[in-house]
């Protein structure tokens, strides 16, 4: 049950609209920017589950995030850099003078990250295989 609510979850941040605007990052690590080209497109990771869906904000907005991919090899020894993977979550509006403010916290090399904004904030958390994204009130 848990996981196809988490398919369903899943469908539903994936159905909107093509033409969704990704409002502009304000800096910082887990950002990346919206497409500059017209019609590019981000390959988001699919293996998220989507925790707390009824604590979004009621006017919120898809942003995109990098975090190290969950199915990547964890050698300390390894020279590489650590892959990454594109996720998208639910934020409230922020805009410079009313919004509220963002505020970003990032733990364990970014396995756990946290974005706040007031009263709503969004935990994402890197398992082994996949990544729990969960939204608090």
């Amino acid at each position: 049950m848990k996981s196809l609510l988490c398919v369903l979850a899943v469908g539903a941040l994936m159905a909107a609209p093509a033409n969704a605007q990704v409002p502009p990052a304000p800096g910082g690590e887990g950002y990346v920017e919206a497409p500059a080209v017209e019609g590019e497109v981000i390959a988001l990771f699919e293996c998220v589950c989507y925790k707390d869906l009824k604590n979004i904000h009621p006017c919120a907005v898809p942003r995109i995030v990098m975090i190290p991919d969950p199915c990547a090899c964890c050698d300390p020894c390894s020279c590489c850099e650590p892959a990454c993977v594109a996720i998208e979550i639910c934020v409230p509006p922020t805009d410079d003078c009313c919004g509220p403010q963002e505020r970003h916290i990032c733990r364990n090399d970014g396995r756990k990250q946290k974005f706040c904004y007031g009263k709503y904030s969004v935990e994402i958390t890197v398992k082994k295989g996949f990544v729990v994204v969960d939204y608090d009130d």
